[in-house]
């Protein structure tokens, strides 16, 4: 039946309860059919984790839930069946002491209780105030560090380490299964234009190769062709002091470390870890940089230049941060030794001017010209797989339904063959 949902993206369509992995693998979906009598003292949303939990009870599981299902009937009765929970809490939920529901806190305080059935509700101050129910013995009243600090402070100052409860971060790393499931179903649907995305991926990395192929017999001297792709499915976890865009350098140039080759990447990418991790990898970095990367000195973030006005800094490892102020500031990190804060003529001149005099030289860094020249392939790239979309339309929404089962799971089934030690992606 046709389900209206006001919070949602998409308000109209068929509502569906899923129990995923947290790798996204869609275990048990269940469509929504018009609110069910309820059982004893169960209510709906109880009996929908029942049904999609039924061959997994008695298993010592773990189960992760938003506060649409969150309750304590429904986590003590888990409890009794052998499976742990946590999850978001409403804070009008049915049972929950008084002074948790009227408690106020200050940003990063946590206050708890637990019953004596070791189950436990936490209240913690974030950016905004988080509730949380859980029976895992491991979640209490402690902040953990997450390995991030915030942003620079306007001064420059580094920022502090981000502290976290273990139960937040557990909820958020696990909820991302439903998530990503979700995603992948979305590429094909047979209620309007969809995407299968395996085909869009394969198909745009086609494109755009076998145009690349053309171009390459050509124009020899000038390959723009795509070497790897990877979809994104989620942010992952931090690994240590690498963040998530990172990670997927390191894995889109899985095939290419210790070759000697350079790499330029935008300012999403940019970062101290990243180009020093890939200089002991014999990979040398250019690319546009954030003034609020962690890490950068503090003399670089609080500078301003006049225009033309160029200012750089070099570490003990030949990593340089050049700032430039051309048209606009620009801030650029690379470990090539021939990059300086010299300006290079480009051959091209500015202008005339109104009384009809020659303009000047235009000049810049040869990082800026150098990055610029590159980064064109990925423009490229884009440009000839656009030409070639695999839209289709559907009807029946009972298709819709075992397409997102069965998509979902064969994206993850194909990817998990190909990444093994990473099965989200």
């Amino acid at each position: 039946m046709g389900q209206y949902i006001k919070n949602k993206p998409h308000k109209y369509g068929v509502k569906l309860y899923k129990l995923c992995t947290v790798t996204g693998f869609t275990y048990n979906v269940r469509v929504y059919c018009g609110k069910e009598d309820s059982i004893g003292s169960r209510d709906h949303s109880h009996n929908v984790v029942l049904k999609l939990m039924s061959g997994l009870l008695n298993s010592g599981r773990t189960l992760y839930a938003d506060n649409f299902y969150s309750g304590l009937p429904l986590v003590m009765e888990l409890l009794h069946r052998q499976i742990l929970y946590c999850g978001i809490l409403r804070k009008n939920r049915r049972g929950l002491p008084g002074e948790i529901v009227i408690k106020n806190l200050k940003k990063n305080e946590i206050f708890g209780q637990e019953n004596q059935h070791g189950i436990k509700i936490i209240q913690w101050q974030g950016e905004r105030p988080v509730l949380m129910l859980s029976s895992k013995p491991e979640h209490s009243v402690t902040l953990c560090n997450t390995g991030k600090k915030a942003r620079l402070s306007k001064n420059g100052e580094p920022g502090k380490d981000i502290l976290k409860p273990k139960v937040v971060l557990d909820y958020n790393n696990a909820k991302k299964g439903v998530d990503y499931s979700d995603q992948m179903s979305a590429y094909y649907s047979s209620l309007r234009k969809g995407l299968k995305w395996y085909f869009a991926v394969i198909d745009e990395t086609a494109a755009d190769n076998e145009a690349e192929v053309e171009d390459h017999c050509k124009d020899s001297d000038d390959a723009r062709f795509t070497y790897n792709v990877r979809v994104y499915c989620g942010k992952e976890d931090s690994i240590g002091s690498r963040d998530h865009s990172h990670n997927v350098v390191l894995k889109l140039m899985s095939g290419l470390l210790n070759s000697g080759r350079t790499l330029y990447a935008d300012n999403f990418y940019s970062g101290l870890p990243l180009v020093m991790e890939l200089l002991h990898r014999q990979i040398l970095y250019c690319g546009i940089l954030r003034k609020n990367r962690r890490g950068l000195p503090g003399e670089i973030v609080i500078k301003n230049l006049k225009k033309n006005e160029i200012f750089g800094q070099e570490n003990q490892h030949g990593i340089k941060i050049i700032q430039w102020q051309g048209e606009r500031p620009v801030l650029m990190l690379s470990s090539k030794p021939e990059h300086s804060v010299t300006l290079c003529n480009t051959g091209k001149k500015a202008r005339l001017s109104k009384n009809g005099e020659p303009g000047k030289d235009i000049l810049k860094p040869k990082v800026v010209l150098d990055y610029n020249n590159a980064k064109k392939g990925v423009d490229y790239s884009d440009q000839m797989s656009a030409y070639y979309s695999s839209l289709r339309k559907g009807l029946k929404w009972y298709f819709a339904v075992i397409d997102e089962t069965a998509a979902d799971n064969e994206a993850e089934v194909e990817d998990h063959c190909k990444d093994s030690d990473d099965a989200s992606k």
